[in-house]
């Protein structure tokens, strides 16, 4: 991985914790387990100008605020809600 400038850090619901890093190509949230620190899954490469604030709200959803606008003002300045794939159980 590239050197980055780390964003943000919070825990999620259940046994995980949320990064989210800034002025990157790679995918900028990354999904950790807490008690290991493996990658449990990334996303939003290419997605986010400057992804700002990160919220997990009790469904599992992914809240991410955009707070800057790119160049060509096709991107930024939005509020995202990434929803988390369902599992069946039975």
């Amino acid at each position: 991985m590239t050197q980055t400038v780390i964003s943000g850090l919070m825990t999620g619901v259940g046994r995980s914790v949320d990064r989210w890093m800034r002025h990157s190509d790679v995918d900028p949230i990354l999904k950790f387990n807490r008690d290991t620190g493996e990658v449990m899954a990334s996303f939003g490469a290419g997605l986010f100008v400057l992804p700002h604030g990160l919220h997990v709200d009790t469904d599992g959803n992914v809240w991410v605020t955009d707070s800057m606008g790119n160049e060509a003002g096709t991107k930024g300045h939005q509020v995202f809600k990434i929803l988390v794939p369902r599992r069946h159980l039975v």
